[in-house]
């Protein structure tokens, strides 16, 4: 069984290594297209565009205050992508909401929880919140990653505090 588990663990890291993790804000996408030779001839802002529809087809509603936080390509295509938005409650405690978006094709991959993981570090101190769309896939994922509260559909909400 151990044998099996670490097979599995290599065979996502050889997928996740496939794919070219970038970020998705303006500011810093177009410096970190010039820096992948591959990506040279590909438009910053057909990938936001690509990024935008891959929520959309999956039924996530990019909210006024999230923005692209970081894409995975796969060529031309856009694979994967996270979008976080803060916000301050009554108290003064700062949240970042995200949510996460993942091509059929590119599912149980490693993707998501990459992209996860790359929020978790880029907000340190933070309370993370997490809208839970994919019950079946997020759920488990994130209470792996220490994320915890939530309430089924009714309360679709995970937390993390770092």
């Amino acid at each position: 069984m151990k044998l099996i588990l670490e097979n599995w663990r290599q065979y996502l890291q050889e997928d996740i290594s496939d794919y070219i993790f970038l970020p998705a804000d303006e500011d810093n996408l177009f410096d970190a297209l010039e820096q992948h030779e591959a990506l040279a001839d590909v438009d910053g802002y057909d990938l936001m565009d690509k990024a935008e529809k891959l929520f959309e087809d999956s039924g996530i509603r990019i909210m006024k205050s999230e923005e692209l936080h970081e894409m995975v390509i796969d060529g031309e295509d856009v694979v994967g992508a996270s979008v976080t938005g803060l916000s301050n409650s009554e108290e003064g405690e700062r949240t970042l909401r995200f949510s996460i978006a993942v091509s059929p094709t590119t599912r149980r991959q490693g993707v998501a929880r990459k992209l996860v993981e790359n929020i978790i570090v880029d907000n340190p101190d933070t309370k993370i919140e997490a809208w839970v769309v994919n019950e079946e896939a997020m759920v488990p994922l994130l209470t792996k990653l220490g994320f915890d509260g939530y309430g089924g559909q009714s309360d679709p909400f995970m937390y993390l505090y770092t």
